[in-house]
């Protein structure tokens, strides 16, 4: 039995499976750097089953076109982490591994590992879930105002577990912000249902605030990823005058879309239009892209598979100051 493991060394989710694997005497195959295609290639070169993946990989399966060539009907297991799954993903996922267990996990560097993954006897866990806690795990959700959040409502994910680290090291600002009493504040909105299923939606520090709403950037991402044409999505806020912030969507095309606008102008900005329509038609006022789309060749990442959205917020803010309102193909 093959697995496969893309993040780096250093990270939790490195470790543990990387120990897992042993554990569970199987083989793990590690690459130097991520490539899709050559994932692809590795994937039936070494007959690997299992594999733990983060989600701009997992849209890759979705909307890369190397993928569309291949037949994963031998996959038996898929485990996505680090970051929030779109829900339009997670359902093209089943379709792709129609014989693999799928589901998301979360945890905490923090916490040394795993808080939350997929049940062992849910071939499917529900859409959009990061599973249970795992045994160990105390959990409480807070609200904004501080009030503790029924089963359902969203807040803050507060945390507690014999694994808990102790503190930042030469940051005690950071500590006492994040450890407070024995419980660990993560800083991620979350919701825990009555089946105690755990939502995770977005980082509380990454939302935008619009005309004194909350607009929390993965969910117009997600709404612009189920358009067909958008194979990355990124939202960073703005600066605005009469709404204070505005949400600015930076989106990497699929390599059809590229090239059918490529050298047209014309259906470039119908394009735009299009996309800008499709985030309008099923969100609120005050969550369109006010800001517009800017596209670029590929969303900035870290090695973990993350969004580097700090990078695409100071390029942002600086457009923004010299008064360019979008960037070229």
């Amino acid at each position: 039995m093959w697995h496969r493991v893309f993040c780096p060394s250093t990270s939790s989710r490195s470790r543990h499976r990387s120990s897992l694997t042993m554990f569970c005497a199987m083989t793990l195959v590690v690459f130097q750097n991520y490539n899709f295609p050559t994932l692809l290639e590795s994937i039936f070169r070494y007959k690997i089953s299992h594999l733990i993946i983060v989600p701009p990989m997992a849209i890759n399966f979705c909307k890369h076109p190397a993928g569309q060539r291949y037949n994963f009907k031998d996959i038996k297991f898929v485990l996505i982490g680090a970051a929030p799954v779109p829900r339009a993903v997670q359902e093209q996922l089943i379709n792709i591994f129609p014989n693999a267990h799928i589901g998301q996990a979360y945890g905490l560097s923090e916490m040394t590992t795993a808080l939350t993954m997929v049940s062992g006897t849910q071939r499917r866990g529900p859409l959009g879930s990061c599973g249970r806690l795992l045994p160990g795990i105390q959990a409480r959700v807070i609200k904004l105002d501080g009030t503790p959040a029924k089963y359902g409502e969203r807040g803050e994910l507060v945390v507690r577990g014999p694994a808990s680290a102790l503190g930042y090291l030469h940051n005690v600002k950071a500590t006492k912000e994040t450890f407070r009493d024995g419980w660990v504040y993560t800083g991620d909105e979350v919701a825990i249902t009555s089946d105690q299923e755990v939502f995770v939606y977005d980082r509380l520090k990454e939302f935008l605030k619009v005309k004194g709403m909350q607009v929390s950037p993965s969910e117009l991402e997600d709404c612009l990823l189920s358009h067909s044409a958008v194979a990355e999505a990124c939202v960073v806020g703005i600066p605005d005058e009469y709404h204070g912030e505005i949400p600015l969507g930076y989106v990497a095309l699929t390599v059809e879309a590229r090239d059918c606008i490529k050298g047209s102008p014309n259906k470039s900005r119908q394009l735009t239009a299009s996309i800008l329509k499709h985030i309008m038609d099923r969100k609120a006022d005050y969550k369109h892209l006010r800001g517009g789309i800017r596209y670029i060749d590929e969303i900035p990442k870290n090695a973990s598979g993350k969004i580097l959205r700090r990078v695409l917020r100071q390029e942002a803010n600086l457009h923004s100051m010299v008064g360019q309102s979008e960037v070229k193909l």
